[in-house]
């Protein structure tokens, strides 16, 4: 076995000039065409649509996203606990608590504004919440 193996060697050690050339050549051919034969079929197997199993159910239907809504009033700082530390004094007396995630209500703080927003309810004491998206300054 190693006799087989060092007069391998000994026949790649005297290849030299054209034949090492052509030797390359060939193997850099043959080594192209067996990788594009391997990537056209992995890309054929892999570009199938996969099959859905039995088990698997498929639910149809639209998740519905909360809608926008716009309120109108001039925000306040109530000091709550938490993100809702700012409420919206409506124009009809009411108060609407405020979140934000940046700093636009501190700034528009004791101002006439107009808010669009997603409403939801404050998990702790059931009150409506309204989450800021975009905040408009009104005269």
């Amino acid at each position: 076995m190693l006799d087989l193996l060092r007069n391998t060697y000994d026949k790649a050690e005297a290849i030299k000039g054209r034949k090492l050339i052509n030797l390359l050549i060939v193997l850099f051919i043959i080594f192209l065409v067996i990788g594009f034969t391997l990537g056209y079929f992995i890309n054929s197997r892999l570009t199938k649509p996969e099959q859905i199993g039995s088990d698997t159910e498929v639910q149809e239907g639209i998740i519905k996203q909360p809608e926008l809504v716009t309120r109108q009033g001039r925000i306040i700082y109530i000091g709550g606990t938490g993100d809702t530390i700012y409420a919206l004094l409506q124009f009809d007396g009411s108060e609407l608590k405020l979140r934000s995630y940046d700093d636009k209500l501190s700034v528009a703080e004791g101002l006439d504004v107009s808010v669009v927003g997603k409403l939801t309810t404050s998990p702790d004491d059931n009150s409506q919440i309204l989450l800021v998206d975009k905040l408009i300054i009104t005269n």
